[in-house]
């Protein structure tokens, strides 16, 4: 019997990977690599040239047109991240290559991050740390500090995370508006607290933007001069998605003439280069940059492992992924016998320790598993 091969480039060793990835499929049907750091793109040709399942990760090379035609047997792309910018969408369109993320999978830890950053801004609690320690007493008066209660939050992209972030604002009695592509319904809306608004607006009218869109094209430098320039006057911009969806020059230009009262970054992996720049733009002003760490917890890693192990068996089994991306399906996909009840709750059981919601299992089974489930 022919083997199942996946590629994983997860920067993890095999070892440490075979106890999530077998958690729920059989060793013997699954040819597992993981693939080095810094291969080339030919070499990136020849290791998925015959493989059905690549897992890809927010560290990996670049997935184009001609790596994704080379994997002439690929049948999914499945991210272990909620990030996908690593794969040409486009391409894999084009060739019918289905690509899925983990959508939801961060969203509490995330949302908690923003949160951190929005209240320690608000009271510049990081920036009179650091002058008590250097014995300089900061001069502050009460007027130079905010409380959240009462304020302005806008959220630009309402997904998991987003929504999440709006849960636990309305906790502190803050006035939520948000913007994302497809608007939510009105009862939505009001189930969640939130009000709508065109971007241009949610620039005018926050107090505090939060941004959790992901990076392509269209969010790319999405916050830049000119879009700073039409927000508050002392507003905070926090950015816990990707580097490049603010240009970073525009926004501590706006903190040193005082157009910003507050940045929160969460960076990618931070190394030396990266540190003296990010000191070199933001170091002595109200803000907090952190290196990566907004989607780090104890809590998300036994949910990011059984997750995996999920997605993995559902493509082995030929079933759609549970959150694609893009617009190419599954074709041919292989059809099992009729699941048993039992069969069926032991599988909601498994998602529901996995992270997932009653409300996203319920839309998959109504759906018949065809379209895409929104966390």
């Amino acid at each position: 019997m022919k083997k199942f091969k996946v590629v994983s480039f997860i920067p993890q060793p095999l070892e440490a990977q075979k106890p999530w990835l077998f958690k729920h499929v059989d060793t013997d049907s699954i040819d597992f690599s993981v693939a080095e750091q810094g291969l080339s793109e030919e070499q990136v040709c020849e290791l998925v040239s015959d493989c059905n399942l690549i897992i890809a990760s927010p560290v990996m090379p670049y997935l184009n047109h001609k790596i994704l035609e080379s994997a002439e047997k690929l049948e999914r792309v499945q991210f272990a991240s909620v990030g996908y910018d690593k794969v040409d969408i486009a391409a894999a369109d084009n060739l019918g290559i289905p690509v899925a993320n983990n959508a939801g999978l961060n969203a509490v830890t995330v949302a908690e991050h923003a949160m951190m950053m929005i209240l320690v801004l608000q009271r510049k609690a990081v920036l009179m740390h650091n002058q008590v320690m250097q014995r300089i007493w900061p001069d502050v008066t009460p007027g130079d500090m905010w409380e959240f209660r009462g304020r302005t939050l806008g959220i630009l992209g309402l997904g998991a995370i987003g929504s999440e972030l709006a849960k636990i604002s309305r906790g502190f009695g803050a006035r939520i508006l948000y913007n994302k592509r497809n608007r939510l319904s009105m009862e939505e809306e009001k189930k969640l607290g939130v009000e709508y608004r065109p971007f241009s607006n949610l620039l005018e009218e926050s107090d505090i933007l939060s941004l959790h869109v992901p990076l392509n094209e269209e969010t790319k430098h999405i916050i830049d001069y000119n879009e700073i320039a039409t927000m508050k006057d002392g507003a905070i911009l926090i950015n816990t998605a990707r580097k490049d969806v603010i240009n970073e020059e525009a926004a501590a230009q706006a903190l040193r003439k005082g157009k910003l009262y507050g940045v929160g970054i969460d960076v990618p992996k931070t190394s030396e280069d990266r540190s003296e720049e990010l000191k070199s733009l933001f170091e002595g002003y109200n803000t907090i940059i952190t290196s990566h760490t907004a989607s780090a917890s104890g809590q998300i890693m036994a949910r990011f492992t059984d997750r995996l192990s999920q997605f993995v068996l559902r493509s082995v089994n030929g079933e759609p992924p549970l959150y694609p991306v893009n617009k190419a399906r599954q074709s041919n996909p292989k059809v099992g016998p009729k699941k048993s009840l039992e069969e069926k709750r032991q599988i909601e059981k498994d998602l529901m320790n996995a992270g997932l919601d009653k409300d996203s299992i319920s839309k998959f089974y109504k759906n018949d598993g065809r379209s895409r489930v929104r966390s």
